[in-house]
């Protein structure tokens, strides 16, 4: 049965959106100057005419905007002097993304997002606006899947997420746009006057170290509470609905994003555990799934927040290749293997402590602030030491019929579990070191348009090698090394 939707007609906005800040707003500007002061300025003709052409060319781009489903096909069709026909299998579609904000509330429309393998890498596929009826229709046949049980995640396991994966420079590239453009709207210099009340506040407090670590405290403080709020309001209302052969997930609180992919197009598992969630045994995980991309996500989460058994458990039978088998790899367990997981920590805490003792006689005027920047500088070496050594005792490689690596991310951890025939490299590297000790540095690599990898570190090259020629089948290749 053939079905055709139009577009939504908040997709106009979509169209002019790029002109939103060299055109709409000041020619918005102009007219309420014009409204408040009855005075005209020179370009607002020109402005007019402008806002005028572009209005025209996004209703003629709305109206010319076509999304047709006939049997297994999707056609799309967009532009208006230049037409571009787009026709793609109901089957090579990966996932399709739904965003409701507030307007898209209001006027009953969904921001609509299909992927498939062959996009564009960090941008989805098609972009478009629908009738929120128009969305859940083509949802379902397009995912036609009967929903066998649902889960939903509470805000404390929501809050645990936001808070182990928020940092402070996510804060300030979320927060310092927005308020620099809010200061540029309203005409004032909303971030200076921040800045002002934030150095107010540090003067306040009396303690050993300067005012300038007070107000640098502060100002980090609150862009990680930004980057906290972001988050956690963006995966708030948690839930997951398992269909057969569908996985469905809904979250958000301003802007509600739900997501249905199939389980047959995704291509590995990620389960992570931040150094916060370490402290506390909890991991998240996550699905990279072929095409599923946009510029702010490469992944989508799953669990927000769980024990790893309680994650097997309960996905082990919905993903099969969570269940692995075979012998396991670890680092070797000489000591000598153990110092070299030491040896960066140890040469970055003694060039720490050079440095400070360095600029403390250089600018004994500046003792205290350096002590403190010392002190935080240990603090993140020693954080660093701990992960190497959680790598040494935990890292982990197991190849059998699927795929199963461990290894650190950053102070964090990530276990990446695979099918065997979605990985795409296996890189092997060997120094001049290594090649004495015996050992070897292994990189994996999935199939993905994000391509994810995770690296195990001074594994024993002879075993490595062994149980990577019995798992793809390259024994000869291996017996002429």
């Amino acid at each position: 049965m053939k079905r055709i939707y139009k577009a939504h007609p908040l997709m106009i906005f979509s169209f002019i959106k790029p002109f939103l800040f060299v055109l709409i707003i000041p020619l918005i500007t102009a007219v309420l100057r014009y409204l408040t002061d009855r005075r005209l300025t020179n370009i607002l003709a020109l402005e007019i005419l402008c806002f005028s052409s572009v209005l025209l060319i996004g209703t003629a781009r709305f109206l010319a905007f076509r999304l047709i489903l006939e049997d297994d096909i999707l056609r799309i069709k967009s532009g208006v002097i230049f037409v571009r026909t787009s026709d793609i299998r109901i089957s090579r579609i990966s996932s399709l993304q739904t965003e409701r904000n507030p307007f898209d509330l209001i006027f009953c429309s969904v921001t609509c997002r299909i992927n498939t393998e062959a996009g564009s890498l960090k941008k989805s596929d098609f972009k478009f606006k629908l009738n929120h009826r128009d969305s859940d229709e083509l949802s379902e046949l397009l995912f036609s899947d009967k929903t066998v049980s649902r889960a939903r995640f509470s805000a404390i396991r929501v809050a645990i997420m936001a808070a182990a994966t928020s940092s402070a420079a996510t804060g300030m590239i979320v927060g310092v746009p927005v308020i620099n453009r809010i200061g540029k709207l309203l005409g004032i210099g909303l971030e200076r006057m921040l800045l002002d009340e934030i150095t107010n506040v540090s003067s306040k407090f009396q303690n050993y170290f300067p005012p300038i670590v007070n107000t640098v405290t502060l100002i980090v403080l609150l862009a990680y509470a930004i980057s906290f709020l972001y988050s956690f309001l963006k995966h708030i209302n948690f839930k997951l609905s398992f269909g057969e052969d569908r996985l469905t997930v809904r979250s958000g609180f301003f802007v509600r994003v739900k997501t249905a992919f199939m389980r047959s197009q995704v291509n590995n598992v990620k389960i992570e555990q931040t150094l916060i969630m370490r402290l506390i045994r909890r991991y998240s995980m996550k699905v990279s799934v072929g095409g599923f991309d946009d510029a702010k996500s490469v992944s989508q989460v799953v669990v927000p927040s769980a024990k790893r058994k309680a994650i097997l458990e309960e996905f082990a039978e919905y993903f099969p290749f969570l269940e692995t088998k075979g012998r396991s790899l670890h680092p070797d367990r000489r000591t000598a293997i153990k110092n070299r997981f030491l040896l960066w920590p140890a040469v970055y805490f003694l060039l720490t402590l050079a440095a400070s003792v360095y600029f403390c006689l250089r600018f004994p005027d500046f003792n205290r602030l350096i002590q403190f920047l010392t002190i935080v500088l240990l603090t993140v070496v020693l954080c660093y030491a701990f992960a190497c050594l959680y790598e040494y005792k935990y890292g982990s490689l197991k190849l059998n019929e699927n795929a199963f690596m461990q290894s650190n991310r950053f102070f964090g951890t990530r276990a990446l579990y695979c099918p065997l025939k979605n990985i795409g490299q296996v890189k092997i590297t060997r120094f001049p070191l290594d090649r004495t000790q015996g050992i070897n540095r292994v990189r994996i690599t999935v199939c993905s348009e994000n391509a994810d990898s995770i690296r195990v570190r001074f594994l024993n090259h002879r075993q490595t090698s062994e149980e990577i020629a019995k798992a793809f089948g390259i024994e000869e290749y291996f017996k002429c090394e």
